[in-house]
């Protein structure tokens, strides 16, 4: 009897605990890959990591620093007022790029705060493409996870993703005078730039 709790313990341990956990050097983080999920191989610029998950959904991971995400340093520092405010004009910014059904939510998960994007393009002479996109600031580093496929997207291994997001460590915002939200249109580029590099991906995908 010992020995056959002992085994269903061990098993719930494992169908629990994601494959594998993959280090993202730059973003100084790592993030672990559900069962179902692979790795791929990765050769544009600026991508952290590439997968595929179930229902043909594709992962982009893009880490980004410059003025702006120095600015920002950790959105958590933000009250929700000023990030929804972000939030609901990068929304907006994006439909009037041509960007369909858009829709905006803040979300938590500690330490990180995140602006969660979903939305639907239908390029001319392409097939419509699904898109919902995370992102956040981190020790002076903007993160972009953007997952895109050819349909609705409900799986929910996308925010477990999400949520395995570990940074090595949380570093105080240096004592320099802040202008992140003097300039929110480069925002507004980091983000609407991790949508397209995953539409290329998706679209470079879909012709092997």
């Amino acid at each position: 009897m010992y020995k056959k709790a002992v085994y269903l313990l061990l098993l719930c341990f494992f169908l629990t605990v994601p494959v594998r956990a993959e280090e993202m050097r730059e973003a100084g983080a790592t993030l672990s890959l559900p069962e179902g999920w692979e790795k791929t191989d990765s050769s544009s610029e600026g991508v952290l990591l590439e997968a595929e998950g179930p229902q043909g959904i594709l992962l982009t991971v893009t880490c980004q620093e410059g003025e702006v995400s120095q600015g920002q340093w950790n959105l958590s520092l933000y009250d929700d007022e000023e990030c929804d405010d972000l939030g609901e004009d990068l929304a907006e910014t994006l439909e009037n790029g041509g960007y369909e059904n858009v829709t905006y939510s803040l979300y938590h998960k500690e330490p990180i705060t995140w602006l969660r994007f979903s939305w639907e393009r239908q390029p001319e002479g392409e097939e419509r493409i699904y898109g919902i996109q995370y992102y956040t600031a981190m020790n002076g580093k903007s993160i972009t996870l953007a997952f895109s496929a050819d349909k609705p997207m409900t799986e929910p291994s996308m925010t477990e993703i999400v949520d395995s997001i570990a940074f090595n460590q949380v570093l105080d915002r240096p004592e320099t005078e802040d202008h992140s939200w003097e300039t929110r249109i480069i925002w507004i580029a980091l983000l609407i730039l991790g949508g397209l590099l995953t539409y290329a991906i998706t679209k470079k995908r879909g012709k092997r």
